[in-house]
């Protein structure tokens, strides 16, 4: 009789001790469900900032690659624009951004008197619906043959760009009768180029621009 009540006894406190176990476990399984959730609305908005912060980071090293790539072409151009500034000078003397007719004047009057010849009769016109666009003129020149033939030459060899489309040479007696020398009139007809702001035509058709223009690689500068 003992024996049963002694192991009725020994069943009851496994069950108290059990069930103390599981309130413990409940216990710490309910703290620390609580901890949880309260360190997941604790660290969530770090976790968004801290994300954030990712993709900020990542999207400036991506602008960052894409400036410094920017950069490099840009200073790949003036290195290009370094190495052929002298061209390019070259062509806007050549062909110059305006008319520019007061220099055009003054350079064939130069070449007239360095050639001997007396200017007659000089006419100016011109065409501004192409580009590049050019100074349409005629000059009526007398002198010696040989001092047209040196005119002619120089007109070649300036650098303002000139195209002689027509030369009509009238002979003329000297008035000097003690003189053998026979002087010669002649009507030359020709253009003198400059650039105008113009892209394309009116069809869509892209222009000519002045940089895409090969200049002769003997050009000398003259006056």
């Amino acid at each position: 009789m003992d024996n049963i009540y002694k192991n009725i006894e020994e069943l009851k406190l496994t069950e108290i001790i059990t069930d103390k176990k599981n309130r413990d476990y409940f216990q710490i399984s309910l703290t620390a469900g609580v901890l949880l959730i309260f360190l997941a609305f604790a660290i969530r908005p770090s976790l968004v900032t801290f994300m954030k912060t990712r993709k900020d980071i990542s999207e400036y090293k991506k602008y960052s690659a894409d400036l410094e790539t920017k950069i490099q072409h840009l200073n790949g151009a003036k290195n290009i624009y370094d190495r052929n500034q002298n061209s390019i000078e070259l062509l806007d003397k050549a062909i110059p951004l305006e008319p520019e007719d007061d220099k055009l004047i003054s350079s064939l009057d130069y070449h007239a008197i360095k050639n001997l010849l007396i200017i007659e009769n000089l006419n100016f016109g011109y065409s501004k619906d192409v580009n590049p666009a050019s100074i349409n003129f005629s000059i009526t020149a007398t002198g010696a043959y040989t001092d047209i033939e040196k005119f002619l030459a120089d007109l070649d060899n300036i650098l303002r760009t000139i195209t002689v489309e027509s030369l009509e040479i009238k002979p003329e007696e000297e008035n000097n009768s003690e003189s053998t020398t026979k002087a010669v009139t002649a009507v030359i007809k020709g253009k003198a180029y400059y650039s105008v702001d113009l892209k394309t035509t009116d069809d869509g058709e892209t222009l000519i621009a002045p940089e895409d223009i090969l200049l002769p690689k003997d050009i000398v500068p003259i006056p």
